[in-house]
């Protein structure tokens, strides 16, 4: 048995099964670029590896063999400098300057996502497990997703996002360098696949808003659910006041959430934004409206808006806007909400700039930046808000009176 000769494999040129007294096993010979050597590498006996698994590793040899690194010196360098991807994410939150709600999503997205992969070195993600990933991303939020369909296929911001968060973190690696003088990653960030083969396809940018009728409608139902003696079915009252909120100011779902009394004022009258989506501190006027819906929710926690289960936390708002929509048979998101604010004021004659002052939109420009926003600009664009929702009835709507006839 030991004097049989090798048997090539019928896929992987090179790679072969070596018989041997002691059982046979996998050997791949192969030419290492730059040099005249013929590299052996040995993986184990047949009779306890899968030909798949060994397929695999053979191709990736051969793509290290062919630029110039022995696959040998390499596999001792990477057990030295290796990562795990738990470790990998750790460090990259560390060590990049980002926002403490940037960090959180990072974290949540790849742990949600990727949660077995925690353990799994980085060296060891591939190509096609990153395609096959990304697929079941998207199939397994298909089957959990109960809403109508919206711009994007059922599953695709998800499985996008998690890999954006994936290659961002591996993609910190990429030019880390081993004592052999090698790269961690020799074959780069495995999550381009994804572009290169167009499997990735661009989002379509979400365009729903509430029409006048819409708004109004939503208008109607929070008044009636912000009253102290409302239910709390099928929203509580906290609720309603929080999607008020977002309807008078434009502010994102966690901009608002995640506000503190003292972020506060009723004293100035303000409401401040402490950490934004640009990175700057926005500050809001407080109409006296927006003052008469704080006070109803006034409370003794940090929070303005404090969980009703957690008490010191923040509530979550997850299906708030999803429920107010079923209720109301009119579907929207958060940031349809917010898209509303800003298609209501263009429709009142303000320009982009305006309204980029009140949803806190980064400055375009070099002028821009030395044009400084005041409290000042804001006021009269929640005016027109109020306006908007609470003074429409006063100049009757034709079509929305021939409705409500019918």
């Amino acid at each position: 048995m030991s004097n049989s000769k090798p048997i090539p494999d019928t896929e992987v040129s090179g790679l072969k099964i070596k018989p041997q007294a002691s059982g046979a096993v996998y050997v791949l010979k192969a030419k290492q670029r730059g040099t005249r050597r013929t590299v052996t590498i040995t993986y184990g006996k047949v009779a306890s590896l899968s030909i798949r698994e060994v397929r695999r590793w053979a191709k990736r040899d051969i793509a290290l063999l062919s630029q110039g690194i022995n696959p040998n010196t390499h596999k001792k360098a990477v057990a030295e400098g290796e990562k795990t991807l738990g470790e990998a994410l750790n460090e990259f939150l560390i060590s990049r300057p980002i926002k403490d709600s940037t960090r959180k999503s990072y974290e949540q997205t790849i742990r949600r996502n990727l949660k077995d992969w925690l353990r799994r070195p980085i060296t060891e993600i591939t190509q096609p497990m990153i395609i096959a990933r990304y697929h079941k991303i998207k199939d397994d939020v298909a089957k959990r997703n109960k809403q109508k369909q919206l711009a994007n296929p059922s599953g695709e911001g998800e499985a996008q996002k998690a890999m954006r968060s994936l290659s961002s973190v591996l993609g910190f690696f990429e030019e880390d360098v081993l004592h052999d003088g090698t790269r961690l990653l020799p074959l780069g960030n495995p999550c381009r696949v994804l572009k290169a083969k167009g499997i990735r396809k661009p989002l379509k940018k979400r365009e729903g808003y509430l029409t006048l009728n819409q708004r109004l409608d939503l208008r109607d139902s929070l008044s009636r659910a912000a009253h102290p003696e409302w239910p709390n079915e099928p929203f509580t009252n906290q609720q309603a006041i929080f999607v008020m909120v977002l309807l008078l100011s434009g502010l994102r779902k966690d901009e608002a959430r995640l506000l503190r009394w003292e972020n506060i004022s009723f004293v100035d009258r303000t409401i401040t934004i402490p950490e934004t989506k640009n990175g700057k501190t926005h500050v809001l006027p407080m109409t006296s409206r927006m003052k008469e819906l704080l006070e109803q929710v006034q409370n003794d926690s940090d929070w303005v808006f404090e969980s009703p289960r957690m008490k010191g936390k923040p509530a979550s708002m997850s299906r708030v806007v999803e429920r107010i929509s079923e209720n109301l048979g009119i579907n929207f998101t958060h940031h349809d909400i917010r898209r509303t604010v800003a298609t209501l004021l263009a429709e009142r004659g303000l320009s982009s700039d305006q309204i980029g002052v009140l949803l806190n939109h980064a400055n375009k420009g070099q002028t821009q930046d030395y044009i400084q926003r005041t409290i000042q600009q804001v006021i009269p664009l929640m005016e027109t808000i109020e306006d908007d929702l609470f003074d429409a009835d006063d100049d009757p709507d034709p079509i929305r009176e021939e409705v409500e006839e019918e």
